[in-house]
This record gives structure tokens, C-alpha cells and sequence, in this order.
């Protein structure tokens, strides 16, 4: 990538390592990197962040110039490269991870509604094996109720719960609350007792929602 050429003030800054430089060589740099170069940085965001979370490049470009700048300055040593790879290699890490952050909060806020109660499986107690498509349409009915009893649980009860019931695979799950896939199940099968123990065993097997062991 290539960048607008630096002010005169920033050339001077970059002969010396970012610890020595002072307040005016700081904000030249600013103004250089997030000014003059803004539009070349936000597209290594949105590159990072991937398609779903483009539109939020511009405000991640925003976040990292206000708190990790200076530290991007402070590990600035010209005999171990240039500047503006360093800022880009720190902005491509805190992107990824802001990636995994902004995926778990959609996923723990997207709303219940147009869920395929296709994937609502019996697979947890001997009752719900012989309800079928009559459970289906009743819990078409509760699914206001699993909305307040969701919100009532924690957030990672809530996602995986949520993610369960649009079908998303064990694997899906794992990844986007960053757990090993043990763990993973480990915790869907508790988030599901617990959720059966809100709801009443009589309602959880009536929803078939295959509380009785990890999927």
C-alpha cells in the first residue's frame, strides 16, 4: 500500500525511535496517518473486519487513532522498518480481534423473529420424540416467552442458545464466543438446563428443544 509522502516535521520524527518524539512531531504524525491517509486505512479495516462488519470501518479506524496511537508510536524503531507498516500490522490486529467482539454482540442481539423452527430438534427427552410437528407449532406460540426468559439469562447462555435455535453447527458456536469445542458443548448443555429450568420441565419438552444433552 502506498501511502501520501510524510510532512517534513514526520520525516525528521522517523529518523529516531516514537519514545523521543515530542508533542509536535506526535500530532504531525496524526495528521499524516488519519487525515491525509484516512480512506487507505480504512480499507485494512475493512478488509480485516471482513464484508458483514465493513460499514464499521470507519468508526474501528476512529477507536484505534484515539487509543492505541501513541502506542503504536511508542514501539516505533526506524532500524526494524517503517512507520506505516508498523500502524498497519497494529491496525490489521486490533481490527481481528474487534472482528470476533462486534460478531458475538450480533449474535447475541439478533432478535428471535423468522427463526426456522425446523431446527428446534427433538433430541433431548423420550416425550419430545413423539410430539414432531405439534411441538413446532407450539413453540411458533412461546417464542415471546423465550424472548423475556433469554433476556433474564447470561450473555453467553443467551448466544449460544440464540445460535442454536437458527441452526448455527456446534463448531459455528465455538468460534464465535472464542471456545474450544469441548467447551463449547460443555457450555450449550448447561446454558440448555438452565433454560429448562426457567422454562418448567412440562413447557421444555412440550417446545422440543433437546434439553437433555449437548447437540
Amino acid at each position: 500500500m502506498r501511502f501520501s509522502p510524510a510532512p517534513p516535521t514526520v520525516q525528521k520524527a522517523l529518523m529516531k525511535q516514537g519514545r523521543y518524539w515530542d508533542e509536535e512531531e506526535v500530532r504531525a504524525a496524526f495528521e499524516w496517518m488519519f487525515c491525509d491517509n484516512f480512506t487507505r486505512l480504512v480499507r485494512v479495516a475493512a478488509c480485516r473486519l471482513g464484508c458483514g462488519l465493513a460499514i464499521d470501518a470507519e468508526d474501528e479506524c476512529q477507536n484505534f487513532a484515539l487509543g492505541r496511537f501513541r502506542r503504536v508510536i511508542h514501539f516505533y524503531d526506524p532500524s526494524r522498518g517503517a512507520f506505516e507498516g508498523l500502524l498497519v500490522v497494529c491496525l490489521r490486529r486490533y481490527c481481528g480481534a474487534r472482528a470476533r467482539v462486534l460478531a458475538r454482540r450480533a449474535a447475541r442481539n439478533a432478535p428471535l423473529q423468522g427463526v426456522n423452527l425446523e431446527n428446534l430438534c427433538a433430541a433431548g427427552t423420550p416425550e419430545s420424540r413423539f410430539l414432531g410437528n405439534e411441538a413446532r407449532t407450539i413453540a411458533g406460540g412461546l417464542i415471546p416467552m423465550l424472548q423475556r426468559v433469554l433476556s433474564s439469562m447470561s450473555v453467553r447462555d443467551r448466544s449460544l442458545l440464540q445460535m442454536q435455535f437458527r441452526g448455527a453447527s456446534m463448531k459455528d458456536r465455538a468460534a464465535a464466543l472464542s471456545l474450544s469445542l469441548g467447551a463449547a458443548k460443555t457450555a450449550a448443555c448447561r446454558a440448555r438446563q438452565r433454560l429448562a429450568k426457567k422454562l418448567g420441565p412440562a413447557t421444555a419438552t412440550r417446545l422440543a428443544l433437546g434439553i437433555g444433552g449437548a447437540r
